[in-house]
């Protein structure tokens, strides 16, 4: 049964009482997680077994097991805890799903040898008071990261952690310390966020940092995105939280669409979108497919649309309503095999692509083993592939089967502090053996003596400043003074080696030159882009400026087809709306014809001709009868039903038919034309008294109409 629990020592659901009757011997942790999340995929496990004189760390993960999909909380697993001693046991769980943030949680209790330990872990969303140690986080709650009072320079006491939103060291509870909050020094663990009275205050002091959060009224974190003011280059863009998006700003942010402002969110023509007016038709891409725009396509069959689809398998539409499928219809579906999908009957085997890679191809694909859970039909057992099987044991394989620890033997990879029972502690074997060694006779294990006030062989200014005050070549150390080239054994040239010199730049070594993002140099690769400021003001930044139009820089601007205005080398032809009506633009353009202004046969015979469909002046029903189908008087013809008496004009007949045409005047033709007195003829019963017919004044008679007034020369009194 010992075997036995030995290989289930990770394992979701062992119960407490398998451990205390199989197990009886070894100590065990059996932990119960809880939290927020209901699935998730697996758990980093870290534990820390401290007995006082030295400590036990591990670090597993739990996954689910091969048939689940994920673990469901509450869930528990046990840790066997090899080696364990009695003291405390502090457990901390991290959830892992891939996407920040993790949920995370420790706990810690009383472990006792050969007896089983139970704990309860809650997770819960990283930040300061959450029991793990986050990003910028010294500490949080219990968890001090393995560090006590001795890294801070004392001989004793207890180490302690700030409460949110601070999670920094609070030393006050440690004792013998060389240095201590409140004596003027800033040093060892203090900070300012736990020791303002030597590190100074965190408020004002122009970093965002001790809890310090944007807005609240927190001026260390402005400007910045959510202090309720939209400044420092802020736009609706970058910032919606304090901007207020503006049609025109460079992104569609807010309530704007593409049906209210174009410039912003780009147009709604052909944006993959049934909207803004759109309705289904042909030549309306955006609500297709749709019954009625002409193609059979979607979900479109021949009894749900036949003005579009032809009925049957082999109407070239897959109707998949319908019942039709690669399956049964492969002339409208497309034929299953090598589709990339596995179905239709296939199954896993060799000569099936469509189901590869899989257990069963006779391949050992990539991921697979011989594990279980793995593929252990497709696979052989090799050294290297995680788990134990086969003939591999703890000698053929150890990467798999672990070091033989129990077999009287030292081997590589075993020291005394994971295998004690095989190997005896040595000075180097990476744990500090009390009693019997120490800082002083080993400091490779137990490190140097910092704050014994002596400056030993492995301790410098830089990692013990308590003991060492002076600085020079050759100690390790790249202290105050020293350079790569006053000291290259302690400053080495490189980046990053604390000192910009040499040929380094911002753009080779931002570490030891600073940073060249804002810097206001377009340099290092930067290129124009909405996250890239130095290089502003640019066509792609995001924002219409600089003296950019929508000719210039559509990607900011907009684009300046379907705006209105016939510019940015628009012309007039077929697709060009900007700068319609005109001639060319494929439409004949006749709006009350004829009217000047607008288009006809003569100002745009491209367009408006004989057979167009409009009888457009100087069209007549005698010049173009398919356009003008209707004969009128004055058309120029004479048409069935006129002549010379009723249309004269286009039926004429010679003198006599009622029109003056043709020559025709009152002298050649006074019946159609009438008389006119002084055109020298006296025809048509003109007036004997007109000088046509003889009578003037000077004939030397006195004629009608003349008197003594008029003519005393043919009239005397």
């Amino acid at each position: 049964m010992s075997v036995g629990c030995a290989r289930r020592w990770l394992a979701l659901g062992v119960c407490a009482a398998l451990l205390a009757s199989a197990c009886r011997r070894e100590t065990f942790a059996v932990v119960t997680v809880e939290g927020p999340a209901t699935d998730i995929d697996r758990f980093d496990v870290s534990y820390v077994n401290d007995y006082g004189d030295g400590s036990q760390n591990g670090a597993v993960t739990v996954p689910h097991a091969a048939d689940q999909a994920s673990i469901t909380l509450p869930a528990s697993f046990a840790l066997r805890l090899d080696g364990a001693r009695d003291g405390t046991l502090q457990v901390c769980v991290t959830e892992r799903e891939g996407t920040p943030p993790d949920l995370a949680g420790c706990t810690s209790g009383p472990l006792r040898t050969g007896a089983t330990l139970e704990l309860t872990v809650t997770l819960v969303p990283p930040g300061c008071g959450n029991g793990v140690i986050d990003a910028g986080e010294q500490c949080d709650g219990a968890d001090l990261g393995g560090l006590t009072c001795a890294d801070s320079g004392c001989t004793g006491g207890t180490l302690a952690c700030l409460s949110a939103p601070a999670c920094s060291f609070d030393t006050s509870g440690c004792t013998g310390c060389a240095t201590s909050c409140g004596d003027g020094v800033c040093n060892g663990l203090e900070d300012l966020c736990g020791c303002a009275i030597d590190c100074g205050s965190p408020v004002n002091d122009g970093q965002c940092n001790c809890g310090e959060t944007c807005g609240g009224g927190t001026p260390d974190c402005s400007p910045c995105c959510g202090d309720g003011a939209c400044d420092g280059g802020e736009t609706s863009c970058t910032c919606a939280a304090d901007c207020a998006a503006i049609c025109g700003d460079g992104c569609c942010t807010g309530s704007e669409t593409r049906c209210g402002c174009t410039t912003d969110c780009g147009s709604a023509v052909n944006d993959g979108v049934c909207n803004c007016g759109e309705t289904c038709g042909a030549g309306v891409q955006d609500c297709s497919p749709c019954c009625g725009d002409g193609s059979c396509n979607g979900i479109e069959t021949n009894a749900t649309c036949a003005a579009d689809c032809a009925p049957g398998c082999g109407d070239g539409t897959c109707d998949v309503p319908g019942g039709e499928s690669k399956c049964n219809c492969t002339s409208d579906c497309g034929s299953p095999v090598n589709d990339g999908i596995c179905d239709c009957g296939e199954s896993c085997g060799a000569g099936v692509p469509d189901c590869s890679p899989c257990c069963g191809d006779n391949a050992c694909d990539p991921g697979e083993t011989d594990c279980a859970g793995s593929c252990p039909s497709d696979c052989v057992p090799a050294c290297g592939d995680s788990c134990c099987s086969g003939s591999e044991t703890c000698a053929t394989c150890a990467g798999d089967c672990g070091a033989c620890c129990g077999n009287g033997v030292c081997e590589a990879g075993e020291t005394y502090c994971n295998c004690a029972s095989d190997c005896l502690p040595t000075c180097g074997d990476g744990c500090c053996i009390s009693p019997g060694e120490n800082c002083g006779n080993c400091s490779a294990d137990c490190g140097g003596c910092c704050g014994n006030g002596t400056c030993d062989a492995v301790e410098n200014v830089c990692n013990c400043g308590a003991d060492c005050t002076t600085t020079t070549c050759g100690d390790l150390c790249c202290g105050t003074g020293e350079s790569s080239t006053s000291c290259p054994a302690d400053c080495p040239v490189g980046c990053p080696n604390g000192t910009c010199d040499g040929t380094e730049t911002k753009c080779t070594c931002p570490a030891d030159c600073g940073s060249p993002l804002n810097d206001l140099l377009c340099n290092c690769g930067e290129s124009c882009g909405p996250a890239t400021p130095d290089c502003s003001p640019c066509c792609g930044d995001g924002m219409c400026s600089g003296g950019e139009t929508n000719c210039t820089c559509a990607a900011d601007c907009g684009s300046p087809f379907n705006d209105g205005i016939c510019n940015c080398g628009e012309t007039c032809s077929t697709g060009t709306p900007d700068c319609s009506p005109c001639c060319g633009d494929g439409t004949c353009n006749c709006v009350g014809c004829p009217t000047p202004g607008f288009e006809n046969n003569q100002t745009c015979s491209t367009e408006c001709n004989c057979g167009d469909g409009q009888c457009l002046w100087p069209e007549t029903h005698c010049s173009c009868a398919v356009d003008c189908p209707t004969a009128q008087c004055g058309d120029g013809c004479c048409d069935p039903g006129e002549n010379s008496f009723n249309c004269c004009d286009d039926c004429p007949n010679g003198c006599g038919d009622g029109c003056c045409q043709g020559g025709e005047n009152s002298t050649t033709c006074c019946n159609d034309c009438g008389t006119v007195c002084g055109d020298g003829a006296c025809n048509c019963g003109e007036d004997p008294c007109c000088s046509d017919c003889g009578n003037h004044c000077g004939n030397g008679s006195c004629d009608c109409g003349e008197n003594s007034s008029t003519c005393s020369g043919d009239c005397p009194c």
